[in-house]
């Protein structure tokens, strides 16, 4: 009796469960096994006729109640999509790809693999490799999935053809059990067994579909197919019902040979398997313990403690490398005479090694690849020739994940940093030495987020960065081409207004640079350099009243600011700048 109360609460609690959910995927499967579970039994009632006499429709109709309900329930919500407010949308979001970009990815390997696919577990590569380009458009661009939308692709996936032989080969076997559960509930009516036996097999056999019509709707974790093997070893009892065969192995000494060479390699392998097993959990669980550190330091000696005891994780050797580069800017950031050479120098050379360790490790993975190149970015000013190091690595990760703009992105980046930086180190000079090394970083720049935006013509972020990389080369007209695109789909972003609005300044279009900078203001009503851009241009228009309300309200914040309480002065005394031209070259407030 507390069996059957169990049975029926957790029957209770997973209709509501999924009722609450209300996702088609969970009702088909759930349908999908009521509608077996009905038609076993339909099975048991025949097959039991004899047993049950006059019973033989109570029975059914009894058997029949839960499945039907849940029918009905499941089919209601699927038609209504009911949902109880504040419920769902507090869940957490599963973003998965579409059946069209899952086999998309299945036709890309099988196109170079199709015997054996991209190996078990790899389905991240390969989505890199062929689906990555679909999202190059959207906002998932960097986006990568671990698995496909349903169990049967990434099957094809991992293991091509020929595991979807062997899976075609299991479906027969199981399609086979199913064609005799009417002969084994036969048998075991004969033997008085029936009752409880057709119980069981019915709820067994439908599950077991209820998990085969899952494998075409969603991936399986390891939970579901260790259900998925308890069911399959289930559905072979089934059928065999009470057969069985003794072999003696004692009376025939190959068998006995066999039996105990296998017991010794069989406690072998579950011994080696245990210790692998157990090194690794520890080294999973140290490297855990280390990304929870609250310093870099403490961080840093967790992942050499797991690496130490799993050297062929690359997650490790990308994260390490990345804390070690944060250990080098912490160093470098200390006051002149506090820094330690040395140390810089040794974690500088940390940081290589590890990241060019995780490529060793997994050479096909496109993060190590991309962190190689962040970690060489890292270092430009620090080391000679490293962004030409930085564009190879970043050239690698984009051939792996073809289709992925973000790489050309940080490309440009990096040799916009340099140009920034080699205009820094000239410090006014007009060195032709450094002119010429400005020109190509920005040139390069330029090419790489050109790139970008090929592959990605939607990309905000690339075009924006060519838009800064035009301003740089002093094409102005092109840069403001760049922010124009984007600006319509941003308007929301006030420093993207000031800054086209400083573009039109320079192109002497004022009007539209007064236009940028007011909704600037709107959009950051404490933004002072936008509101001191704007009362120049005011004040170059003559509007004197309007410039002057626009610097007084800079005042409020920046009251000690010694130019702007010259400019106050300035305007309340009724005068402009002349020639009112040169206004706008006053530089922004510090």
């Amino acid at each position: 009796r507390a069996w059957s109360v169990i049975t029926v609460l957790g029957v209770v609690a997973s209709v509501l469960t999924v009722a609450v959910l209300n996702w088609w995927v969970l009702w088909t499967v759930a349908l999908a096994g009521m509608l077996a579970m009905i038609a076993f039994d339909a099975i048991n009632a025949s097959q039991l006729s004899e047993q049950y006499g006059k019973r033989r429709s109570r029975f059914a109709l009894s058997r029949f109640l839960v499945p039907m309900v849940v029918i009905v329930v499941g089919g209601f919500l699927l038609l209504t999509g009911f949902a109880l407010p504040g419920v769902r949308s507090a869940l957490p979001v599963e973003v998965a790809p579409s059946y069209q970009l899952s086999w998309t990815v299945v036709r890309g390997v099988f196109s170079h693999n199709m015997l054996f696919g991209w190996g078990p577990e790899n389905f991240s590569l390969a989505f890199d490799k062929f689906g990555a380009g679909a999202l190059a458009n959207t906002q998932l661009a960097s986006f990568r999935f671990y698995d496909a939308n349903a169990e049967l692709f990434n099957i094809a996936v991992h293991g091509g053809v020929v595991a979807l032989v062997a899976l075609l080969f299991l479906g027969w076997c199981v399609v086979q059990v199913l064609m005799r559960f009417g002969s084994a509930i036969g048998e075991d009516s004969v033997r008085g067994e029936a009752a409880a036996f057709a119980t069981e097999a019915s709820g067994t056999l439908a599950a077991l579909i209820a998990v085969g019509v899952a494998l075409f709707l969603y991936p399986f974790n390891i939970t579901i197919l260790a259900i998925a093997f308890v069911l399959l070893a289930l559905a072979g009892l089934v059928i065999g019902g009470g057969r069985s065969t003794v072999v003696d192995i004692e009376e025939r000494p190959m068998f006995s040979l066999g039996a105990s060479l296998g017991f010794i390699i069989g406690l072998i392998l579950v011994l080696s398997g245990l210790y692998f097993t157990s090194v690794r959990y520890i080294a999973d669980a140290r490297y855990a313990s280390a990304l929870a550190e609250s310093t870099p330091q403490a961080a840093m000696d967790g992942i050499v403690k797991a690496i130490a005891l799993n050297g062929s994780d690359d997650r490790f050797y990308r994260d390490g490398s990345q804390v070690a580069l944060t250990l080098v800017a912490a160093e470098t950031s200390k006051p002149a005479g506090q820094t330690d050479t040395t140390k810089i120098q040794n974690l500088v050379a940390a940081a290589v090694q590890l990241a060019q360790r995780a490529v060793q490790t997994s050479p096909e993975e496109s993060l190590n690849w991309a962190n190689l190149g962040l970690v060489y970015q890292s270092l430009s000013g620090l080391v000679d020739n490293v962004e030409q190091l930085a564009a190879d690595a970043y050239a690698k990760a984009s051939e792996l994940r073809p289709g992925d703009p973000t790489f050309d992105n940080s490309v440009g980046q990096m040799w916009l940093s340099r140009a920034d930086l080699v205009r820094q180190l000239a410090n006014g000079s007009t060195s032709a030495q450094f002119q010429q090394q400005y020109d190509a970083a920005l040139t390069n720049a330029v090419a790489a987020f050109q790139k970008a935006i090929d592959k990605a013509p939607t990309y905000g972020l690339a075009i924006y960065n060519l838009g800064a990389a035009y301003d740089r080369q002093g094409q102005t007209t092109d840069a403001i081409k760049q922010l124009e695109k984007i600006a319509p789909y941003n308007t929301d972003q006030p420093t993207l207004m000031f800054e086209l609005g400083l573009l039109y300044i320079r192109a002497n279009r004022h009007p539209d640079a007064l236009t940028m900078m007011q909704r600037a203001v709107l959009l950051a009503p404490q933004y002072a350099n936008a509101r001191w851009y704007l009362a120049l241009l005011l004040e170059e228009k003559g509007d004197i009243q309007g410039a002057l309300a626009q610097l007084l309200e800079i005042q409020k914040t920046n009251p000690d600011n010694t130019a702007l309480n010259d400019k106050i002065t300035q305007l309340q005394a009724g005068t402009r700048a002349i020639p009112p031209g040169k206004v706008i070259d006053n530089k922004p407030l510090q």
